[in-house]
């Protein structure tokens, strides 16, 4: 009965987050017009440093870049965090000692595969935000890239600690779990 306990808490914690990722990206991407109005308002407003209309196009155009960069941040997290709540989906139809198997490896296997999506897609992340809000501090490109590598490793350290502290706990546990139900011989139907 642990066993089941632990999977159902670490499937609401996946639930969780799935769900509140899910309706914070579709905020941030409902903010893509007020966004595409910001940058075209900076546009007026900045025809000191824009000489002609292609450098204005030109402008917008990498504005509309930025946007496209925080949408597909939006639908990969999303995605990842979808794929997360899959894993804690269990099938109760199996054998015990496979689901929880394919329930730790997949969760490991999961979790070096955000860490690798992330250390990419973090960078690009802050890069865009920061450059699609900053409206009149002009920071140089190296000041920018050292603010987004600052910003990624606190952000993946952050991570890491949360997922050490609300999964790999639990994790250990099922781990457990599993040796002690490898030790005794049991080879029984999913009673989760």
């Amino acid at each position: 009965m642990e066993t089941a306990d632990i999977l159902d808490h670490l499937q609401k914690t996946s639930a969780y987050w799935s769900k509140s990722n899910k309706t914070m990206s579709q905020m941030l991407k409902g903010l893509i017009i007020p966004f595409s109005l910001l940058a075209i308002v900076k546009v007026s407003f900045l025809t000191d440093k824009i000489s002609s209309i292609g450098s204005a196009l030109s402008y917008l155009a990498t504005l509309l870049v930025y946007l496209v960069i925080i949408v597909i941040y939006c639908l990969v997290t999303v995605k990842v965090l979808k794929r997360q709540l899959e894993i804690f989906t269990i099938n109760s139809n199996g054998n015990l000692k496979e689901t929880l198997k394919n329930t730790i490896t997949d969760f490991k296997r999961f979790y070096v595969i955000f860490n690798i999506i992330y250390f990419f897609l973090y960078p690009i992340y802050y890069y865009a935000v920061i450059k699609l809000i900053i409206i009149n501090w002009a920071p140089s490109l190296n000041n920018i890239l050292l603010i987004c590598g600052v910003l990624t490793v606190v952000s993946l350290a952050l991570g890491h600690v949360y997922y050490k502290l609300k999964y790999f706990n639990k994790i250990n546990l099922l781990e457990a779990n599993l040796r002690e139900l490898e030790d005794d011989g049991y080879n029984l139907p999913n009673t989760l």
